[in-house]
């Protein structure tokens, strides 16, 4: 099973589990069973079976994580994200594109900006929300006071972002690279925002 591979494998520090369909929490579960210090990365993206419950194995067991691929796991909610938030403190990068059930909640737990008691990723380089269509203009608030540090923002097919808080990204000194592709609702006012 994939509990004794990653136990035997001492020196792993990522592991590319993408587009493993039938992968279960209950796979995750078993898989995880103890803290596996060594891990840097891991990729889940498009196993849309996973849901909170396998975060919390992640938040449990996997401390040392700095990359979480979670793009088109579609069962993930806010409270999944606000497991890992308190969790893992080393976080770099975050994918939750088209985490549908996401919403400026998440961000908010992400950013350390909600009564949760979590502390925001202040560390976060790279968060990817694409296509997450719940994400609204109050996301871009909660990034722009939380996640100070991040370099890479992709908010591509957003629809719920406009104009009213790009203000916000620009006094962002890190970001280095800013997607918002095909957000329809951001217009020539919320582009002089931004210059």
């Amino acid at each position: 099973s994939l509990s004794y591979v990653i136990q035997g494998m001492a020196n792993i520090e990522s592991l590319n589990l993408s587009g493993c369909y039938n992968l279960t929490d209950n796979g995750l579960g078993h898989t995880f069973l103890q803290e596996i210090g060594w891990l840097r990365a891991l990729n889940l993206n498009l196993c849309k079976q996973i849901t909170d419950s396998s975060l919390g194995r992640i938040a449990q067991y996997l401390k040392g994580l700095e990359v979480l691929e979670l793009g088109s796991c579609s069962n993930i909610t806010n409270t999944g994200l606000l497991l890992i938030t308190w969790a893992l403190q080393h976080f770099k990068g975050l994918n939750l594109r088209s985490c549908r059930h996401l919403s400026d909640m998440g961000i908010g737990h992400l950013a350390g900006m909600m009564c949760s008691r979590a502390e925001g990723r202040l560390g976060l380089e790279q968060l990817t929300g694409q296509d997450s269509q719940k994400l609204t203009d109050l996301s871009l608030k909660h990034i722009s006071r939380g996640l100070t540090g991040l370099r890479l923002l992709n908010l591509s097919f957003c629809g719920g972002i406009s104009d009213t808080r790009l203000l916000h990204l620009s006094h962002m000194g890190s970001l280095r690279s800013l997607n918002l592709r095909s957000c329809d609702n951001i217009s020539d006012t919320g582009v002089m925002h931004l210059a």
